[in-house]
């Protein structure tokens, strides 16, 4: 297992040093512009290579378990790399990548299982040791995810099974999520509001219990709160907000069989936020 470890390292490194080069000699000028093209391309096929491999040791189907950190690590370093903000525009142009939804649901399913479900460590002298080192580790892989979130590489619609967590890991991560948060809602108010409600709707369609509702309720209340004491700015996203949560409540709604809709109890979710419009912005 550790052999293929540090080969995951030595072609992140390979990738490292190769975009390293080609950007040196597009700077000095001293190769042509259609070489220097070719190179990108070939780097950029390398890459691709690399992603596909590593997606494979981090899906379920993977042989190897062991290797599903090193895995989301190389994933997140890889896609850091060659990321949208990075300052030099010909890289942008030429290299700058993506990721898909199925993609994105690999990384926070195993953000899910490794930080947000796993199972406890006991309580004890002897596993001290050993539950600050993962505390520290699952910070660390939060933030990788966020920065995908914040360097635009992954899109905020497909992450709200990990910010649905914001709440019950607001001690450990809270920080983190928040930073991501703002910068999503400071880049586009409509995705940010998208991001809140499809991250309390999901979570209302897995709370069955009291404690469940309780927690969905605390969550939005909470979420509310990012808009700021002033929230005029943000009107036409709270609009689209409020809509998108109303078509789910009532989405189900039959009149000729004359039983209410069962996401009915969703708007109650809804008053959390409602208190963020204005008076203009009511009558729509």
């Amino acid at each position: 297992m550790g052999v293929v470890k540090d080969a995951v390292s030595i072609c992140y490194f390979t990738l490292v040093w190769s975009m390293k080069s080609i950007k040196e000699q597009e700077e000095e000028g001293d190769v042509e512009q259609e070489a220097i093209l070719s190179k990108v391309h070939d780097l950029k096929k390398l890459t691709k290579r690399l992603l596909v491999a590593l997606r494979l040791f981090l899906s379920n189907e993977s042989p190897c378990q062991e290797l599903k950190e090193p895995a989301f690590t190389a994933i997140c370093d890889t896609l850091l790399l060659f990321s949208k903000k990075d300052g030099d525009e010909f890289w942008k142009v030429n290299f700058a990548m993506t990721v898909d939804q199925s993609f994105v649901k690999l990384l926070t399913r195993f953000l899910i299982d490794t930080v947000f479900e796993a199972d406890s460590i006991a309580d004890g002298i002897c596993f001290v040791f050993l539950r600050e080192s993962t505390a520290a580790k699952n910070r660390t892989n939060v933030i990788l995810f966020c920065k995908l979130l914040i360097f635009n590489i992954i899109e905020p619609k497909y992450t709200a099974d990990v910010f649905r967590y914001y709440l019950k890991y607001f001690s450990e991560f809270g920080d983190i999520f928040k930073i991501a948060l703002d910068h999503i809602r400071k880049t586009d108010h409509t995705m940010f509001a998208n991001l809140l409600i499809s991250t309390l709707i999901k979570l209302y369609e897995d709370s069955a219990s009291p404690d469940g509702i309780l927690h969905l309720y605390n969550l939005a209340k909470r979420f509310s709160l990012l808009f700021g004491i002033d929230a005029s700015k943000y009107q036409p996203a709270l609009i689209a907000l409020h809509r998108e949560g109303i078509h789910f409540a009532v989405h189900s709604f039959e009149a000729e069989r004359l039983t209410p809709p069962v996401n009915l109890s969703f708007l109650k979710v809804l008053i959390e936020f409602s208190g963020k419009l204005t008076g203009s912005s009511k009558k729509i």
